[in-house]
């Protein structure tokens, strides 16, 4: 065989295999690409992300009704907390600007008999924002928001009564609580 011929042909070996390379790198890089997309598509609803009511974040909110309860419980009393103060309520607002949160799935049976606190935010234009937290374990806080979808977050903790020499306290029946429905019971 010529010399020609000869170099021809280990050159278009040598290229077959570049091309050959090229391709399974290609391959294995796109394998790779999907691999990761897929896997933030499936932690999108496990890692947590920044929440805000915004109606809440915009320093309009006048006063404030606290409810402390049990969650689940029907025709109980509930203590009801009215924080008016300039300088109290937008320390309860601030909890639910940013707030790291999952979406969440509960059963029925994981909050109920769970100290709870739901929130009724009163607006200046004359509207309400109802929140409601109901608190599973420490740093895992079950989150009714306000659109009716069902969050986990880390923050929160049940107040104890700590704000009711901050605010008029009084008892009242539990149909003025805010309401909490699993969003699968709504």
């Amino acid at each position: 065989m010529p010399l020609a011929e000869h170099l021809f042909t280990l050159e278009g070996r040598n290229m077959a295999t570049r091309m050959l390379v090229s391709r399974r790198t290609m391959l294995w890089t796109g394998a790779a690409l999907l691999i990761v997309i897929i896997a933030v598509v499936l932690m999108r609803g496990f890692l947590p992300t920044s929440i805000t009511i915004d109606e809440v974040a915009d320093g309009s909110v006048e006063s404030v009704e606290l409810f402390e309860y049990t969650y689940g419980v029907i025709s109980q009393e509930v203590s009801r907390t009215v924080i008016d103060s300039p300088d109290v309520v937008p320390e309860l607002t601030r909890a639910f600007v940013d707030m790291p949160a999952s979406s969440f799935r509960a059963a029925e049976h994981e909050l109920k008999g769970r100290p709870a606190t739901a929130y009724r935010f009163h607006l200046a234009n004359g509207d309400n924002v109802e929140v409601t937290q109901v608190f599973i374990d420490e740093q895992n806080v079950a989150v009714f928001w306000p659109d009716g979808s069902l969050y986990t977050s880390k923050w929160g903790r049940p107040f104890e009564g700590f704000y009711d020499e901050l605010g008029t306290t009084e008892t009242v029946s539990g149909e003025f609580i805010p309401v909490a429905a699993l969003p699968d019971q709504q």
